[in-house]
């Protein structure tokens, strides 16, 4: 990582105090994002990642990955995996340039998958991710990682724990995934209170997590197929992690 980035990140986030805590959480009372293209930090994030950082002046970024590009996946850091690749949704869709992508990992029931984006966040911070499970076996572990902690099939908190994970709040329910059908989560980290939305539902809610949700996001995946159709980050690069 170049210094001239934490550097040049330094000086406006550590600015933006409740701002960026309001604005990251995404609420109704939240005030509007005003991007900030020009600043040294916009520009210095535009040149790391694949994706328009979309920097705003509270100093959050707002990241959407589509995938119809093969340098998105360079934006992210791979480990574990059989294999790893930009995929297509499906087999009946239309062969156009750039359309009907997907992140699709690939982890055996004798390797744990991880991949992490490069950015690290913290504070508060939202994380939407658009998903399928094609395959999982009766011993599948699937979280969506938030630094330390993370969602387990979407329904249950959990923390680090060694080389595992530690269950915090809910219990863990794959329905959801079962029948292969496209799903959406959303985890809203606010402070030590995470939230976590299925299809627009609340399912768990816990502030026991305080401290651990700070750190790079994205997955885990043990005896898993999945493809990963939609990602979009949304909150604080924390330059001390760059």
């Amino acid at each position: 990582m170049p210094r001239s980035l934490a550097a040049r990140c330094a000086l406006p986030l550590a600015c933006v105090g409740l701002l960026a805590f309001a604005s990251a959480a995404g609420g109704e009372d939240a005030p509007e994002r005003v991007l900030d293209p020009d600043s040294p930090t916009a520009k210095a994030l535009g040149e790391l990642l694949a994706v328009d950082p979309r920097y705003a002046r509270d100093g959050t970024v707002d990241l959407d990955y589509r995938f119809r590009r093969p340098e998105e996946l360079a934006d992210f850091a791979y480990e574990g995996f059989d294999d790893v690749d930009r995929g297509r949704k499906g087999k009946r869709r239309k062969k156009r340039a750039g359309k009907g992508r997907t992140l699709h990992l690939i982890a055996g029931s004798q390797r744990q998958g991880l991949c992490l984006h490069r950015l690290p966040l913290k504070g508060s911070y939202e994380v939407e991710v658009t998903a399928r499970v094609r395959r999982m076996s009766t011993r599948a572990t699937l979280v969506f990682v938030c630094g330390k902690a993370g969602v387990r099939w979407g329904s249950q908190l959990v923390r680090r724990s060694g080389g595992g994970w530690k269950p915090i709040a809910g219990e863990p329910s794959r329905k959801a995934f079962e029948g292969h059908a496209q799903q959406t989560f959303r985890i809203r980290v606010r402070g030590p209170e995470v939230v976590v939305f299925h299809q627009g539902r609340e399912v768990v809610r816990s502030d026991a997590l305080d401290g651990k949700t700070s750190g790079r996001v994205g997955f885990f995946l043990q005896d898993v197929d999945l493809l990963v159709e939609r990602l979009k980050i949304r909150g604080t690069v924390d330059p001390k992690g760059l």
